[in-house]
């Protein structure tokens, strides 16, 4: 994931007519997918945020803008917000995937805004914000969805970053990742506030550098799954066993933390994402083939996790369907000399490609921005 300490310049383009360099779609007679798919190429032929549309015969890739960065699809699924820049700004934008047409709603060359997200009722975007001076810190803001009102959340008295963050399915709370010091060694945490910034609580440590994944709700918003850094462990052979950190969940109610386990101690999960049956998505990189895994997993019974996918080079982005019967995944499989879109069954069958996304073998999609829409 791009490191959003480093200012990135982006330039918006309004695109009209940009299509793939392969198109070897399949529909199959029983097509039963529908909806869109936002997507984030990250290195390859393509960049900024694209949409492939399961409605249309061909799937048709669709460029929404070109070096736009982080998108979030708003809850009814007509705009994204994302980060981009014109010269000498960092901003957060939307745009509305009717007309293409970007508006930059922090306008502002004296900050550096990432990260946004929707609150669930489509009235609100909290983001993180690089404040510069006096000194430099990075806090929570949330601002109406047409930029107004803006507010900060997070306590900068107490913590000198505030980023990652994501608002619950039922809107009463935002989880981020908080550090306390500017000055090593450094030591980060998962947190909860409100969005009006009051009751701004640590949940737990997350380890002494930043996460790559982001925290993701399940959408009863009882449990969060969030990414420890921990040390790896090795047997007296040298073989390696497991880690310290990983991939884990906390249901809030019980206050019970979980450490998800897939496949053995050789794969490490990361990345999540939810379906509605409460089973968790995951991706890890299973050291014995060297290939990452996708795996759906259910924390109440083991029986029930299922290998979802497996074979490809580099790590792939997911994303459920809305109905939760089926997962999209971008990746390029071991067999396969192209980067394509994939969709398999959340009962581990059906697997098949869709359609060829580029021809570059290196093509890589930021896999904690994917997401299936209406």
């Amino acid at each position: 994931m791009k490191n959003r300490f480093v200012v990135f310049f982006l330039t918006v383009l309004i695109l009209e007519n940009l299509g793939c360099k392969k198109d070897n779609s399949v529909v199959p007679s029983n097509w039963d997918l529908s909806g869109k798919i936002v997507f984030n190429p990250q290195r390859g032929g393509l960049s900024g945020i694209y949409v492939v549309d399961l409605n249309s015969s061909a799937l048709s890739l669709l460029p929404v803008v070109t070096n736009g960065d982080e998108p979030r699809v708003n809850s009814d699924g007509t705009e994204i917000a994302y980060s981009g820049s014109l010269p000498g700004m960092i901003d957060i934008f939307k745009v509305n995937l009717t007309d293409n047409i970007p508006t930059n709603l922090t306008p502002s060359s004296s900050f550096t805004d990432s990260w946004p997200d929707w609150s669930p009722d489509g009235s609100s975007i909290v983001f993180n914000r690089v404040i510069y001076h006096p000194t430099i810190k990075v806090a929570l803001y949330v601002m109406n969805h047409d930029g107004n009102n803006l507010r900060i959340v997070t306590d900068t008295a107490s913590l000198q970053a505030s980023v990652m963050p994501r608002w619950s399915p039922d809107g009463s709370t935002i989880a981020f990742v908080g550090r306390l010091s500017s000055k090593p060694p450094f030591s980060y945490s998962l947190y909860f506030t409100s969005s009006d910034g009051s009751n701004q609580v640590l949940q737990d440590l997350v380890g002494d550098r930043l996460p790559s994944s982001l925290p993701s709700w399940s959408q009863d918003s009882r449990k969060i799954a969030y990414e420890k850094i921990g040390e790896a462990i090795y047997d007296t052979t040298g073989k390696f066993i497991g880690t310290t950190g990983g991939l884990f969940v906390l249901d809030i109610v019980s206050r019970v933390f979980q450490k998800i386990s897939v496949g053995g101690s050789q794969i490490t999960p990361q990345g999540s994402s939810w379906l509605s049956d409460g089973r968790l998505i995951c991706v890890g990189m299973n050291t014995a083939t060297n290939s990452y895994e996708v795996y759906a997993v259910s924390l109440s019974n083991s029986l029930d996790t299922k290998l979802l996918a497996k074979g490809f080079k580099t790590l792939p982005a997911t994303t459920p369907s809305p109905d939760g019967k089926h997962v999209a995944i971008f990746g390029t499989a071991n067999q396969d000399k192209t980067f394509a879109l994939y969709v398999v069954g959340t009962d581990g069958t059906g697997f098949q490609k869709l359609k060829d996304i580029d021809d570059q073998i290196t093509f890589i999609v930021n896999w904690q921005y994917c997401q299936w829409i209406k």
